[in-house]
Order: C-alpha cells, then structure tokens, then sequence
C-alpha cells in the first residue's frame, strides 16, 4: 500500500494527541491505529490513492512529470504540503493543514470541478511533453481530485484541521 495517499479532517484532540508524541514510530502508529481506525469511511476522510503527486502539481501548475514536492506558499499548495510537516521521517509524510487555513484551501478548491482539473493537467503535459502520464492518468487523478474536495468541505464545515499522510 505504499505510496497511497490519505486525507483525514481531524478534531484538535487529534491534532493535540499528534503535537504530543515525539517517536517517529509513534507519530506513524497514532495515525494507522486511532485516527484511521476513528475515521475511515466516515465522510471525514478521503483517499487520494497513488494520484496525490499529479493532484498537486496540477494544483500547483507545475511540471507533473517532476518528482518534487513544492510550496506550502499558496492555498493549493498546502492541499497536499500542509502548512507544516508533523513528521521528519523519509518513509512518510504526515502534513498539516490547520482549521485556521482550512476555510481559504476549501475556497480555492470550490470552484475547480473535476473537468477543470482535467483540462489543467492536460495543458500542463502538453506544455511540459509527459508521454510516459497517458489519458488514463489523467482520468484516475480527476477522480482521486474529486475524491479529496469533500474531505476538505467536510473539514471546513465542521471546522477541522486535515492531514495528509503518506508512507513510502
């Protein structure tokens, strides 16, 4: 399951719990055994499978054939970025997005449908010539996309933080 990328809209007792821990092993644990466990399949989650690279250089607008994660500058950037990084590990990221900055990234994905995230990832290959990135590709990240603005909704609504979380 590496590489599968997860959204989670969590209550700040969550966010206190993960401020707490100082274990990187532990950190990893907290999300795979209680937030995971709380909150898969209950609307305050959303996967973003192995799309989250191309969601956010297209969020982004930049080259989707780069291997880089950039930004935490900008709205979209923090979609995937966060404002911060809760964890220093090189085998996953766990990023976050407070619910202080919740309400403008929700603002600036609110308008982009699907279709927009489509159109834009498909200029993007162009303008950057990604053959190995096919139409299929771009098919599979708009639905991850759509996917992942509801958490986003859902967290803005009821005024929590998300992280995003990756093991690799």
């Amino acid at each position: 399951m590496a590489m599968r990328g997860v959204h989670f809209a969590i209550e700040d007792r969550h966010l206190d719990a993960l401020r707490a821990i100082a274990d990187e092993d532990q950190l990893f644990d907290y999300v795979g055994e209680v937030i995971e466990e709380e909150l898969f399949h209950s609307g305050f989650d959303a996967e973003t499978d192995k799309a989250w690279g191309l969601i956010h250089q297209t969020l982004i607008q930049e080259n989707p054939c780069a291997d880089g994660l950039e930004g935490r500058d900008t709205p979209l950037s923090q979609v995937i970025m966060g404002e911060e990084s809760l964890s220093d590990s090189d085998w996953y990221m766990i990023n976050l997005i407070t619910s202080a900055a919740v309400p403008s990234v929700q603002e600036q994905l609110e308008p982009i449908s699907r279709g927009d995230f489509e159109t834009r990832l498909r200029s993007l290959l162009e303008i950057h010539d990604c053959p190995d990135i096919k139409e299929v590709d771009v098919d599979y990240a708009g639905y991850w996309f759509e996917n992942m603005k509801k958490v986003f909704e859902a967290a803005h609504r009821h005024g929590r933080h998300v992280i995003f979380t990756v093991d690799y």
